[in-house]
């Protein structure tokens, strides 16, 4: 009994040491590990992300979604209440029978740490088998959003002959001025 006490105790403070670690140096460094889907396997393995996408949201997207197979982050642009807005974006599938908690998937604690603190209701979009919300932070009269989105044929019904999915995307744009984007 003592002995299984000890390794728990020591299984946790690697955990504790290990998220220290990532937090120093994960959040504040300019390369960001994405997960990606190796062709021909579901399998997630880590990659490294250029500069040019520094938010790690994209890399809590595995354990927010683990069903999920995502793509690799990717340059795109959104139609938005502001406008046409340029950033990266990652796209997941689940595919059969796997569990999806629908929307606000999202862990709030880290967005709320990386600056997003509130809802942004310009993004709210909700219907059968899909929705859409998002975040956006101001700093220094520069604004930046998250969007989330989902979109699924388990409305569809038994009559159905698809094979049931869902389709994720997380977008985060590049910083923009809010009253530059109509």
């Amino acid at each position: 009994m003592l002995k299984i006490i000890i390794v728990v105790i020591v299984i946790v403070a690697l955990g504790i040491v290990g998220f220290i670690s990532y937090n120093k140096t994960g959040i504040n460094s300019k390369v960001v590990k994405i997960p990606v889907r190796q062709t021909g396997t579901n399998s997630i393995q880590p990659s490294i992300q250029p500069a040019a996408s520094p938010s790690p949201i994209f890399s809590y997207l595995p354990f927010w979604v683990p069903a999920a197979t995502w793509d690799a982050a990717q340059k795109a642009t959104e139609d938005t209440p502001y406008g046409k807005l340029t950033g990266m974006q990652s796209l997941g599938k689940i595919t059969g029978l796997a569990t999806f908690a629908g929307r606000n998937f999202e862990d709030l604690d880290v967005l709320y740490n990386l600056g997003f603190k509130t809802e942004d209701i310009k993004y709210a979009a909700d219907g059968p088998g899909a929705s859409q919300w998002g975040y956006t932070k101001v700093v220094d009269g520069m604004a930046e959003s998250v969007i989330f989105s989902y979109s699924s044929n388990a409305l569809l019904g038994p009559e159905s002959k698809s094979p049931p999915f869902v389709n994720i995307s997380v977008f985060i744009s590049d910083p923009f001025k809010i009253e530059d984007q109509k």
